[in-house]
Order: structure tokens, then sequence, then C-alpha cells
């Protein structure tokens, strides 16, 4: 077994058979063989593979020691491309051109196994036990035994580290010579001129790694590239492509099905898949909310439909346009479809937040007098419309209410009235003082002989009281409108200059009084 690496000598040899824009460079390669011989003038070795001129070539050893019978096929040939990455795209494989243009040597039937890891120690005693070894090869094919240069372009472009070339069999020759190997890159779409007459033919290779193949039948293939896409077409004809390779060959070179060749007016050979798309993968919303969720849809027909669905109506309702609505507390998964086209979008229902009921009374105390009303108002936040208010008094002795808030006083004292809504309530104080005796003279008779009242002025002078009390006088419905505290000699000075002219009730040393101004 022979492995070298390769000089750097290139410049110094003879013009390769192609551009060189066609194949990758080699110079960081080394090259391993299963067999070689040196036996003639143009056979200089392994070398005479790789070294640019295709008057030099590589055999396999036809002798390997004296005497004994020609070492038969299998023969291969390994490339490492050592610290070189870049994507293969095809082998070029030049026979041995100085036996005439049927070369015995020339491979007819070829093998290429692709790998990171070496394939030096392959046996070569027999094809089977090299699949027996390997497993199944990555790509296979047959050449016509004359001299030509030969082409192999891979379907999908490789980036192993490894490749073997295992010849199978020659022309008519149980060894393999080969004047030429090179693997090729993204240019080797220059192997056939496009523009010749006769390569109405294409092997495409997407971005995605598909491949397609397009036979045109009749008409020359036009074609033209730009920013990655390629756009072919001829006078029946017009598709693009978004590109990642394009090859180009005759139709006879592939086994084509009846379906990959044009024979007739069609706007389209090529249908992209449907695609749909939401602009949102996952949304939470609170039961009661809604939101509307936007699909993009490409490649679809015109009269193509969206479907949206949820896989949990309890959980989330979706409708035609796409508002989602949250239902109860779950999870739901809304879908849109177009044709074998979907998209899911994750739903998360969350509970509404419980907020607490709460309830305040107008006004917080109330003085009123035995046998008046007076109606209280009770405000509820946080309730619904058919929240009951439930009314009470601690004492109906005192004052009772009834289902809207109406307070009777019945006789004096002091009790609580509590308004409830659930759990939540509030309170109003409640006093109800006397009804007093009113006299001649418009001002209420004491309820005890010591009491005297006097206007003065801005000031209503309320004597006969007991010291270190307070006089307070109030409206009619309770509001307290004036105070004063009552002084050692007994009296209270209250202010009602500014009072309008109405009636009032005195409140001082246990009495109330209703007096007029």
């Amino acid at each position: 077994m022979k492995r070298i690496l390769i000089p750097v000598l290139s410049a110094l040899l003879a013009t390769p058979a192609l551009s060189a824009a066609d194949y990758l460079d080699r110079s960081a390669w080394s090259w391993a063989t299963s067999s070689e011989c040196q036996a003639e003038e143009d056979i200089t070795g392994l070398m005479g593979i790789y070294d640019g001129n295709t008057s030099t070539c590589w055999h396999s050893n036809y002798h390997a020691a004296s005497g004994t019978p020609e070492r038969t096929n299998p023969h291969w040939v390994m490339i490492d491309r050592r610290t070189d990455s870049s994507l293969v795209y095809g082998l070029a494989y030049v026979p041995r051109q100085s036996n005439g243009d049927n070369p015995a040597t020339a491979c007819t039937e070829y093998a290429l196994f692709f790998s990171d890891r070496t394939f030096e120690g392959t046996t070569a005693a027999s094809y089977d036990a090299i699949v027996s070894e390997l497993g199944s090869p990555d790509v296979t094919g047959s050449w016509a035994g004359d001299a030509t240069e030969k082409f192999v372009i891979f379907e999908k472009p490789v980036s192993a580290r490894y490749i073997l070339f295992v010849n199978i069999s020659s022309n008519g020759s149980n060894s393999a010579a080969c004047a030429e190997m090179n693997l090729l890159g993204k240019g080797g779409s220059g192997v056939v001129d496009p523009n010749n007459p006769g390569y109405n033919a294409i092997r495409i290779v997407t971005a995605a790694g598909d491949s397609h193949r397009i036979a045109i039948d009749g008409e020359q293939l036009a074609f033209s590239m730009a920013d990655g896409n390629i756009r072919m077409g001829n006078s029946a004809i017009t598709v693009e492509y978004a590109m990642d390779e394009v090859k180009y060959f005759k139709p006879e070179q592939y086994d084509f099905e009846a379906e990959e060749f044009y024979n007739g007016p069609k706007t389209d050979i090529y249908f992209q898949p449907v695609e749909v798309v939401l602009d949102i993968e996952s949304l939470t919303l609170e039961e009661g909310q809604s939101a509307v969720l936007t699909a993009t849809v490409t490649n679809a027909p015109d009269e193509a439909e969206t479907i949206w669905s949820s896989s949990d109506e309890t959980v989330a309702t979706v409708d035609s346009h796409g508002k989602v609505t949250a239902v109860a507390p779950g999870t739901s998964i809304v879908t849109v479809a177009c044709g074998d086209a979907s998209a899911e979008c994750r739903l998360t229902v969350t509970a509404k937040p419980i907020v607490p009921v709460e309830i305040s009374i107008t006004p917080e105390s109330v003085t009123i007098e035995e046998g008046k009303t007076f109606r209280l108002t009770a405000t509820v936040l946080n309730g619904s419309a058919s929240d009951r208010i439930i009314w009470n008094s601690s004492d109906m002795a005192v004052v009772t209410v009834d289902a809207d808030g109406l307070l009777t006083a019945v006789a004096p004292g002091a009790a609580v009235v509590t308004a409830q809504c659930g759990d939540a309530s509030a309170q109003c104080d409640i006093t109800v003082t006397a009804a007093p005796h009113q006299g001649e003279d418009g001002i209420d008779a004491p309820s005890t002989p010591t009491l005297t009242l006097r206007r003065e002025g801005e000031s209503l002078v309320v004597g006969g009281i007991t010291a270190g009390r307070v006089a307070a006088l109030f409206s009619l419905s309770g509001v307290k409108v004036s105070e004063a505290p009552v002084l050692d000699d007994g009296t209270a000075v209250l202010t009602v200059g500014s009072l309008p002219r109405t009636t009032y009730l005195l409140s001082v040393s246990g009495l109330t009084l209703k007096i007029t101004l």
C-alpha cells in the first residue's frame, strides 16, 4: 500500500484538460492506493494521478512480485482532503492516455465511499469484501471504456474528509489506471457547456438538499442565475427556483421518468409546498379575554381555505378569522390548516382573579329624632348587579331599618345599623333623640326648668347646663352645623350668625330640643 503527500509542483506541469475553476485545490491533500507500479515510461506511480499532467498516470500493480500473476480488480485510490473543508460536488476521472482511444485500463464500473474516517486499511480482495467491510457505497455508476474525461455529479454536496474511489471493472483488463483524478467544486457546472445544443436537461439541488431533474424535449434550455436563484425556460416554460447547485447534462446521461420530461404547453412544472406560519406560537389569556392570531400562508392557490380549530373548546374557542376567546382555565392547541400544511399556537387560559366585594354607608353616623325617618345609602364595589344588600339594626327598640336602608327612629337611645353584601359589611352609628315640646315663642320648652336660651346677635347662648359637656346644633337631617363647650358657669355660646333661618335640633345635657332661629 502506497501513501504520499502531494508535492507543490503543479505550476511546472502540463495544463489540465479542464479549467482549473472546475477543480478543487489539491495542494493540501494526500493520497493512498491499494497498489501501484512503475513498469512503463508513462507510469509514474501514485503521483501520476494528481501531477496535473495527462501524459503520466497511476497504474495498479500487475506484478505483485516477480513471476506472480496479475493482481485483478478491484483496485482503489483514497483521497485524504486533510484541512480542505470545501464542499465536493463531483469527481472527474481521466483514463490512461498512452494506449489509444480505447484504453484497456479505463474504468467502466466504479463505486465511491465518503467518510470522516480513513479507508486506508480497506482490503481489495474483492468488491464484495469491500462492501462487507465498509457497507453500501455512497455512489455507484458506469462509464464508457474510451479515453475521454469522465464525470460523476453527486446528488448532494459532500463535506467528508476521506473519499474512496473503487475501480470495480476495467475495459477488457484486470488492471486499473488513471491519468488525472480531480474533485469538482461548485464551478463544476462548467463540465458541460449549457450553450452547447443538445444539453437540454438540468439537475438542481435546493438549499434544503432536495434534488430535482428536468428535461426539456425538443428545444434548447435557456437559463439565468442571480442572487442564488436560477430561472430557466424555453418558449413554453418558465420556472424559478432557489438554488444551491445546478448541473447540466444530456437527457441520455440519466434514465428519466416520463413525468420528468416536458413535452407540451405548461406554465409550471414544480409546485412549492404550501407553508403556514402563525405570528404567535404560545399565548396566555385570562378567562373571558380574547386575542386575534394572524396566519401567513405561502404557495397556496387563491381558492385555498384556511381552517381554524381548538383542541379543547371548553378551554378556548377560535372563529374563522383567528379570534381566540378564553373560556375556562386550562390549555388548548389552536391550529390553522391549509391543505396538508398547518401551524399551532399553544394557549394557556388562567383563572380570572377574585377581587373582594367592598361596601360603604353614607353617612357614617346619624342623629335622628324619635318618630322621624332617614334614608341611608349603601355603595357596593366589585360586586354584580345581582348582589343583595341586607340591612339590620342592633336595637330595633331604638331604630328600625327596611330593605332599602330607610331608618325609622323609635325611641331615644343608640344603635348600630349594618349593611351586608356577601362577606362585606359596613356600619352606621345611630343616635335617636326625644321629640321636644315647642313653646309659644318658637323655642322648645326645656325639659328642665334650669335650661335657658337667648339670642345675642350672631350667637345663641344656652344656660343652665352641666359644666364639662358640649352643646351641639344639628339640621333636621342630622348634620352638625355648630357646637360649643359648656363653660364653668353652665353656659355654651353657639355661633349661628351665618345659618339660614329655619328649624334646628339642639342637643345638650342629654336633651334634644327643636328650635327655630
